[in-house]
């Protein structure tokens, strides 16, 4: 079978699952609050949130929560509602691409206006604030099963580009020919990728700061060629 197609039954099954699962658990109310959940975890599988569990969890739960909550405030519809509306519109966009370096942000828009289209009364919004905290544990728990190994792969990858950039280097030198800096790319891109990963880009911690200074080495001594 196709592997488009096994990835097509994949999702619709899981979005049956998570619409069931919804509906059994949050009750009715929230079963659409489920599938937005499901697409929002598969959206978000291309940036890897391993990297800081503890932090991105945090960050998605506190994201679902301050929706839940405003929504509910939104019943009904008044100036102070609009207001929120566009703040939590505009809190999403901005929060989505700090957090996942892209714009994964429109299943939680809509997984917002959902709410707000099916308000819950005080009673049942701590049910609902649960369906969204488990929403948020289910996002990043996938994420990290997903790309769990995908710092060792990625490392081994460059490294062996690294080495890789270095032969051409040395071979071309030995020819007698120019070796230019684009000869080193991959040395230049893994370098400000790094920078653009870390949390705090000009004062990295010492481990942090040790890879950078492998990464600069390869460099350094590639441009001895040039």
């Amino acid at each position: 079978m196709d592997k488009a197609i096994k990835r097509k039954i994949f999702m619709f099954s899981a979005l049956i699952g998570a619409m069931l699962f919804y509906m059994i658990f949050f009750g009715r109310k929230n079963t659409a609050v489920g599938i937005m959940i499901i697409i929002a975890a598969f959206m978000n599988l291309n940036e890897d949130l391993s990297y800081k569990p503890g932090l991105s969890f945090v960050k998605i739960l506190g994201l679902l929560l301050v929706m839940g909550i405003v929504s509910y405030l939104n019943s009904p519809i008044t100036i102070l509602s609009c207001i929120l509306t566009f703040l939590v519109v505009f809190g999403t966009t901005l929060s989505s691409y700090r957090l996942f370096r892209s714009d994964v942000y429109m299943p939680y828009l809509l997984c917002y206006f959902i709410m707000s289209a099916n308000p819950v009364s005080l009673e049942n919004l701590p049910l609902r604030l649960m369906a969204l905290a488990f929403g948020a544990v289910f996002i990043v728990g996938l994420n990290i099963v997903i790309n769990r190994d995908k710092h060792y792969n990625l490392s081994k990858e460059t490294l062996d580009n690294l080495v890789e950039e270095l032969r051409r280097a040395i071979d071309l030198k030995l020819e007698g020919k120019e070796v230019s800096t684009d000869s080193f790319k991959t040395a230049k891109g893994f370098y400000l990728s790094l920078y653009h990963r870390f949390e705090y880009k000009y004062f990295p911690s010492p481990k942090q700061q040790s890879v950078l200074n492998i990464i600069k080495a390869f460099q350094s001594v590639g441009y001895l060629f040039l």
